[in-house]
């Protein structure tokens, strides 16, 4: 029973955060009323939950070595000797199983698309992550993939608007990512075990981030005015959801430049009550617009 236990903590649930964003077509797509949609919508969110959980333990096992001597890592629960890697192994391939027969039942493409996934985060594990500016792009194809996955469950093409909004917005939390784990890593008695670091720095991810965060805000904006919004929903009123995207990214860059910062972009968004706040009233903004 402990290792099942130590086995779902080594899937990393509060990651799943991350596969929200197979959500967001059905966010836009005006079907959150119909139930078989929805239905879809969270059949695909935790597909691709089994799919990032699976990969997440073969990540802890090909940098076991490595983690058992991170100062964080080491206590994860296969690092720590708390979880075997047979036990690992094992739960991996149960969790890839279950998100390729449950992508099968829902749409054969949808198993195209979550074993590219599925197999770019195993090429980033084994190598890609030590690839300057590549291992960001592999993060930021990550979320990409999420989208196109929603579009496929809700029956929805996904917007190009929708796709580089999330390429520029997904770049913007990997450099900031990045920046996080240098600055961690100047503070006496702090160390990384992310060789790719050694080819960043600060002035560098400084004019990653400004770029990032410029492009996020322009796509968004340009979404919002474009001819394919006004046909989808009917109303140029997306517009009035600019300003909160601005405060976003914004708030994000104040907290990466005055405050402590957080080395996971994740965990930035459950902490910072401004941003949350921020992120419902966006949410309930477009909610009205679009289906009000």
């Amino acid at each position: 029973m402990n290792e099942i236990k130590y086995l779902m903590i080594s899937m990393r649930p509060k990651q799943w955060i991350k596969n929200l964003f197979v959500i967001a077509a059905l966010f836009f797509s005006k079907n959150m009323m119909d139930v078989s949609i929805v239905t879809r919508a969270l059949c695909a969110f935790a597909i691709f939950c089994l799919f990032s959980s699976s990969i997440y333990l073969i990540n802890d096992i090909l940098d076991l070595e490595k983690d058992k001597n991170h100062p964080k890592k080491s206590s994860r629960p296969l690092a720590s000797g708390l979880l075997s890697t047979r036990v690992s192994l094992l739960g991996s391939l149960i969790l890839l199983s279950a998100a390729v027969t449950g992508s099968l039942f829902l749409d054969s493409r949808l198993l195209v698309v979550g074993l590219a996934y599925w197999f770019i985060n195993l090429f980033y594990t084994l190598y890609l992550k030590n690839l300057v500016i590549i291992d960001v792009i592999c993060i930021a194809i990550g979320f990409v993939l999420r989208i196109v996955a929603g579009g496929i469950a809700v029956k929805v093409p996904s917007s190009h608007w929708v796709l580089t909004t999330t390429i520029f917005l997904s770049l913007f939390l990997g450099f900031s990512k990045r920046r996080g784990e240098i600055a961690l890593s100047l503070i006496p008695q702090k160390q990384t075990s992310r060789p790719v670091l050694k080819n960043y720095n600060i002035l560098l991810l400084d004019q990653f981030l400004v770029i990032c965060a410029t492009l996020s805000i322009m796509s968004y904006a340009l979404f919002s005015l474009s001819d394919y919004a006004f046909e989808r929903f009917g109303t140029h009123s997306l517009i009035y959801t600019i300003p909160f995207v601005v405060f976003g990214v914004f708030r994000y860059l104040y907290l990466i430049y005055t405050s402590d910062y957080y080395e996971d972009p994740t965990e930035t968004l459950f902490i910072d009550k401004p941003l949350i706040f921020n992120i419902i009233l966006w949410i309930i903004l477009v909610i009205c617009i679009v289906y009000v």
